[in-house]
């Protein structure tokens, strides 16, 4: 899971501990076995998640325009463009 202490969390430098509340729901989740509690927990996960992600959860929809004139508008696999490293 992408949760502090997990293994994509890990990945992206998200130490366990960072996010207790986050983790025990993360916890409740992977060993919930009834499909409404545990999608009603992944939903609250995603919420979280979306407030204190390590990444930045952005998704332009396109690049629009890049001229000599425009900076740092770099292509990321990630997040296709960093926003705040554009200037001109």
């Amino acid at each position: 899971m992408f949760l502090p202490g997990q293994l994509v969390g890990l990945r992206a430098g998200w130490a366990a501990g960072a996010d207790p509340s986050l983790e025990a729901l993360g916890a409740q989740a992977s060993s919930s076995t009834d499909n409404t509690a545990r999608g009603q927990l992944f939903q609250k996960i995603s919420g979280s998640s979306t407030r204190w992600s390590v990444f930045p959860l952005i998704q332009p929809g396109q690049v629009v325009v890049a001229t000599k004139g425009v900076t740092g508008a770099d292509y990321n696999p990630t997040w296709t463009i960093d926003p705040a490293g554009v200037g001109g």
